[in-house]
């Protein structure tokens, strides 16, 4: 790194399921200009994680963290959410 260049902090981003196991881990880190960008991908990361289907009557919490290169928590966010099945409502002619 030069002189005048600025170090881009690093942050580890983790995705942990209901039981406390680390489902996604990121030993390696991204680069991020800072705690927002961390932040914003941290919320990324969750709605990623949301999309799959869990089975109907499963509860689940999906917890993702940013760190920084020494632990410190950056950012966090949790979902905890009960997969339910709708019955088809829609009227047709």
């Amino acid at each position: 790194m030069g002189v005048n260049e600025i170090a881009t902090p690093q942050f580890h981003i983790e995705v942990t399921s209901s039981d406390g196991a680390i489902v996604s881990p990121d030993p390696e880190g991204t680069d991020l200009d800072g705690v927002g960008a961390a932040s914003a991908l941290v919320v990324k990361t969750l709605v990623g994680f949301t999309q799959e289907r869990p089975l109907p009557g499963m509860t689940r919490t999906t917890t993702v963290t940013a760190r920084d290169k020494n632990g410190g928590l950056s950012a966090a966010t949790a979902l905890r959410f009960k997969a339910v099945r709708y019955q088809d409502q829609t009227v047709r002619p």
